[in-house]
């Protein structure tokens, strides 16, 4: 029986955020030597050396046009570029799945993939959003109309992502593909978190984490604010941001500004991103607006409290120490980190006692569906 012929489309440079690391989740799990012979398509840059190197080593391609990415800009004008490769590459594939936050893009996407008579059109909503004004419903409602013309499945990583990402003519029959991982890479690691403590001569801090893209969802700033705020308190707390991304350059300034060099530590994100959960003590997630938070998840498997945004949504809860807070009101959130440190500080076994439910999230259960509908 011949493979199973799939192109993972992207709608951003494949670099080293969620969506990307969702792809290589559900990939490790695919049986890629007998069943699925896998490509992965961007018309922007590929630079995630992990994924690359998991679809070559398969015998896959990763296809890039190295098209400048422009937020905002008119994804519309992606429609020549995606032609072209379809005529340019002969490929025969069964699957498309394209991974996106833009509408545009997925029907551009999908429109191109339907005139190549690809059987199986997979769209795939990974991020939620906050725009709910009366013009984007409306540009919701055309879009959905056009895509469910092209598609043959909508999946998200939540049913919150679902709700706001398409209108009810998609969303009541999209279905929830949670967001594996692989456990064992985050648990906790003294090894690791005694290392880097040292690279980064941390000895003696209570380290506040984040990793994520440095954009304007992610909401950097409000974590350079609540340092200053704690460091009145408590000059041992620390905030430790790992990752890339536009408003870098602006939350490296805003440092400076508020004169908190000694209080914050920025570093790229780099591929050994799962040992630097070892080294936090507290993970920070105070979004504006998620799809589902995958790295509370990678969090909580690493036995730590998490204190995430009630803008997102709470079926990424998995351990009894995960906290939901208004990012309007910075007060809780300096009351709660005080507490639990003083809670993690007077009781040894804090992490022992965690109860966290790992199987809810291990990526070998997570993707049988996505299996079934490549198969199907």
């Amino acid at each position: 029986m011949s493979k199973i012929k799939v192109l993972e489309m992207f709608g951003e440079p494949i670099t080293y955020g969620g969506q990307e690391s969702v792809v290589y989740n559900m990939l490790s799990v695919l049986d890629l030597k007998n069943d699925f012979d896998v490509d992965l398509f961007t018309p922007y840059y590929a630079d995630n050396k992990d994924l690359i190197e998991l679809v070559n080593k398969n015998g896959g391609t990763v296809y890039h046009n190295d098209i400048e990415f422009k937020t905002g800009d008119n994804r519309f004008k992606l429609y020549p570029t995606i032609k072209a490769f379809f005529k340019t590459h002969h490929k025969k594939y069964d699957v498309a799945h394209i991974h996106t936050g833009s509408l545009a893009t997925m029907l551009v996407f999908a429109k191109c993939a339907r005139m190549q008579n690809i059987r199986k059109i997979i769209i795939h909503a990974h991020n939620d959003g906050h725009r709910k004004s009366l013009i984007y419903r409306i540009y919701r409602f055309v879009l959905s109309y056009l895509l469910k013309k092209y598609a043959t499945d909508f999946v998200g990583c939540s049913q919150a992502a679902i709700d706001w990402r398409w209108s009810r003519i998609i969303s009541k029959k999209a279905i929830v593909i949670k967001n594996g991982i692989e456990i064992d890479k985050y648990k906790f690691n003294i090894n690791y978190k005694n290392e880097l403590l040292e690279k980064y001569n941390l000895k003696n801090k209570f380290v506040l984490g984040n990793i994520a893209r440095f954009t304007k969802e992610k909401n950097q700033i409000f974590m350079i604010y609540l340092i200053k705020e704690l460091a009145s308190y408590d000059k041992n707390i620390f905030l430790f941001l790992v990752g890339d991304g536009e408003l870098k350059e602006l939350i490296n300034e805003n440092v400076l500004e508020n004169n908190l060099n000694n209080n914050v530590c920025i570093v790229d994100k780099t591929s050994n991103v799962a040992e630097y959960y070892s080294l936090f003590d507290i993970y920070l997630l105070p979004s504006h607006y998620e799809g589902f938070g995958i790295t509370s998840i990678e969090a909580q498997v690493s036995a730590l409290p998490c204190i995430i945004s009630d803008n997102v949504t709470e079926e990424c809860k998995i351990s009894d120490k995960t906290y939901f807070l208004d990012i309007n009101n910075i007060k809780i959130w300096v009351d709660k980190i005080l507490e639990i440190k003083k809670d993690i500080e007077n009781n040894k076994e804090y992490k022992n006692n965690m109860s966290i439910d790992f199987k809810k999230f291990d990526r070998r259960y997570t993707f049988n569906d996505i299996i079934n509908i490549y198969k199907r």
